[in-house]
């Protein structure tokens, strides 16, 4: 159907699931149109055909003379130039299984040094499946741990770049209020993020012990969360969970992650545990017992801490509620028999796990350990997962 054809189709008459169907549909076909831009840019920009027109650059022509900013054409002009290099990448594009959020993502890690260049021809397969599966978000997590792996091998030191790149701005507006923007390095935002949310918990329930009382937006519980941590009015300070193996720690090597949150070097992570309490997330025979059996029916401590590191958030799919705000839920329930072992937890967040208890959402555990989450009606949700659900699976 031509593009003069999908402007004709009659929404109203098209059932829920139709829609989402035809929605699905527009979107692949999206990616291919914008694959196809992608590859008329590149050749054009070979020929220089910009300067014929004396202009000084394909960006500054693009965003002359067609409906883009200057620096949506400066990421087209880069990207399409790095396909050339990227032929699975390329293939994948205009085939309309990725789009163009995900290829530009591979094309900035691929071009990013001449290092990453090499080893992004060795890696294109495996990186290119993973992103056919994976949600925009979830490849820039991926990508970053990938990025740390090259550097790694290579000798690279990107937390020094990290650090030259963090920045905070505040200005104020011309109706007096204030604007805010700045970058963080991934320990220091996570830590930000961790002391934001724990204090954005804690104004939410003042809210709902006052019946009747004021609402505030989620916005403005933020920003008021960030004054109390201004203000001293808070001093807990946040926990964080690092994953890193024992030996990657003593010698300063490979990739770490924040659980749930963003990729880290171990080396920043060694800093970090020379003022932290060093707790294990190991399961094995010298690890903390995690399978806990029929005995008890809330989950361990451990047990919490595990989730955080196996499922990375709520594991309903298309969701992205970080740990902090999910619940342990039994896949078979207790009052069924369902044993409080990690084989039978996950993380739900609490409108997924309300869906799940209430409304007829269903999961279970396949013969090939992945969860199936399916709707009242017993249609198969197959929505992207989280990152760490997938690449376990």
């Amino acid at each position: 159907m031509d593009i003069v054809g999908l402007r004709e189709v009659d929404l109203g008459s098209l059932t829920g699931d139709e829609l989402s169907a035809h929605i699905r549909g527009l979107d692949r076909r999206r990616n291919q149109h914008d694959a196809a831009l992608l590859e008329s840019v590149a050749a054009w920009d070979a020929r220089q055909q910009w300067a014929a027109d004396g202009s000084l650059s394909a960006a500054t022509w693009l965003a002359s003379r067609c409906e883009m900013s200057r620096s949506s054409a400066a990421v087209l002009v880069r990207t399409s130039r790095r396909l050339r290099d990227m032929p699975l990448t390329a293939d994948r594009a205009r085939r309309g299984d990725l789009g163009s959020a995900k290829v530009v993502l591979l094309a900035n890690a691929a071009g990013r040094s001449d290092a990453t260049r090499e080893a992004f021809a060795r890696d294109e397969e495996l990186l290119v499946g993973h992103a056919q599966k994976l949600t925009v978000d979830q490849l820039h997590q991926l990508l970053r741990e990938w990025l740390l792996r090259v550097d790694a091998e290579t000798g690279n030191d990107d937390a020094d770049r990290q650090h030259e790149r963090r920045r905070l701005h505040l200005s104020e507006t011309f109706g007096g209020m204030w604007a805010l923007d700045g970058m963080f390095e991934p320990t220091d935002g996570a830590e930000l993020a961790a002391a934001l949310q724990a204090e954005y918990d804690a104004l939410q329930r003042a809210e709902n012990a006052v019946e009747g009382g004021p609402r505030r937006t989620p916005a403005q519980r933020r920003a008021d969360a960030l004054m109390n941590l201004i203000r001293g009015e808070r001093v807990t300070r946040p926990s964080l969970t690092i994953v890193v193996r024992a030996e990657d720690l003593r010698d300063a090597r490979g990739g770490a992650r924040i659980a749930g949150v963003s990729v880290i070097d171990p080396a920043t992570v060694q800093q970090m545990a020379c003022d932290a309490v060093i707790r294990r997330v190991v399961i094995g025979p010298e690890g903390e017992i995690l399978d806990l059996g029929r005995s008890q029916r809330l989950i361990s401590p451990a047990q919490r801490r595990a989730l955080t590191v196996r499922d990375g958030g709520c594991v309903f799919p298309g969701c992205d509620r970080p740990p902090e705000r999910c619940d342990g839920h039994h896949i078979v329930h207790w009052t069924q028999g369902g044993r409080t072992d990690m084989d039978n937890l996950c993380f739900l967040c609490l409108g997924h796990h309300t869906a799940i208890h209430k409304r007829g959402f269903r999961v279970a555990r396949g013969p090939d350990r992945r969860l199936r989450f399916s709707r009242p009606d017993g249609i198969e949700i197959t929505a992207r997962q989280r990152l760490s659900t997938v690449m376990r699976c």
